[in-house]
């Protein structure tokens, strides 16, 4: 006969498996932690002329990984996403459009030449720098680095043996630079590390490229606001799971453009969970203001 303490304690054991099973997720959101820090070492009298500026006057170079290149893809893909998300995607050159126009200009070895030469000092070569900038027609140039990244999952939750829930991680450090191309000197730096961490039943990864943006968002507003350093813990929702396969038998919602709000109503924009333009004030080419100067 089977005992009844043994019995109750094995439904109960069943009922949390289910339950767990069923939500899917322990927590319900992405845990989020971002710190920059930024020096200045040349005053810009606007630095959103910089970023804002038509015709652009900067342009971001294709990201630096150090010892793993072809991972500074994560980093091109980030940048051109908060160009678009501050309302510079055409104001700001990026990383991509850089390679594109030097190979169809000839000047790829000119690139790599200037890629090439930010190590192992981290100082660009003035003449290279020059060259390239002005082959752009911009004034700055943004020198993204990938310092490390990693991914990582620990087992929160483990019943005889099994494990149920993990705990799943990314964490990025990312360095960015702004170098004035006619004086070869180094403008703005700043240093930022991002994680962000999701609990669920398989242990979900959070994508590197995603995490890498939240770092280059506040290092942008940074710049952009003129603040020295930046610290933000908050909680993001978990996006919902779209899916493109056909034989998925929900398929995606189609995009429905939101209305626009009247100015009054507007609330200001989420860095890390809205996609929309969080400044669209752009400098105008109808003079000399709009460019960035320095003194």
């Amino acid at each position: 006969m089977i005992d009844r303490r043994c019995l109750g304690f094995v439904c109960a054991a069943a009922a949390s498996l289910a339950a767990l099973f069923q939500c899917g997720c322990a927590s319900h959101a992405i845990e989020m932690s971002v710190q920059t820090r930024a020096e200045s070492y040349r005053m810009l009298e606007d630095p959103s002329a910089v970023l804002m500026s038509s015709p652009p006057a900067c342009a971001v170079l294709p990201a630096n990984a150090g010892t793993t290149p072809g991972f500074g893809a994560f980093l091109n893909t980030a940048m051109e996403r908060v160009l678009r998300q501050i309302g510079a995607s055409e104001t700001v050159i990026p990383p991509t459009e850089v390679g594109n126009l030097m190979v169809e200009r000839g000047k790829r070895a000119d690139l790599n030449e200037l890629l090439q030469s930010w190590q192992p000092s981290n100082v660009l070569d003035p003449a290279t720098l020059n060259a390239v900038a002005g082959e752009l027609g911009v004034e700055f140039l943004m020198v993204p680095y990938l310092v490390t990244y990693g991914t990582n999952n620990d087992a929160r939750f483990s019943f005889f043996g099994i494990t149920l829930v993990r705990t799943g991680w990314t964490t990025v450090q990312i360095v960015l630079q702004l170098w004035h191309a006619p004086s070869g000197m180094l403008v703005w730096q700043s240093q930022g590390i991002s994680t962000l961490a999701c609990e669920g039943v398989i242990g979900p990864p959070v994508a590197t490229g995603e995490t890498a943006r939240h770092a280059v968002i506040h290092m942008l507003q940074d710049f952009l606001q003129g603040r020295s350093e930046s610290v933000i813990v908050k909680k993001l929702p978990i996006p919902k799971r779209t899916s493109e396969d056909p034989l998925d038998p929900e398929p995606p919602a189609p995009h429905v453009a939101r209305p626009r709000e009247a100015a009054a109503t507007v609330q200001p924009a989420d860095p890390d969970t809205d996609d929309s333009n969080l400044n669209p004030t752009k400098a105008s080419d109808g003079g000399t203001s709009g460019r960035p100067r320095l003194p």
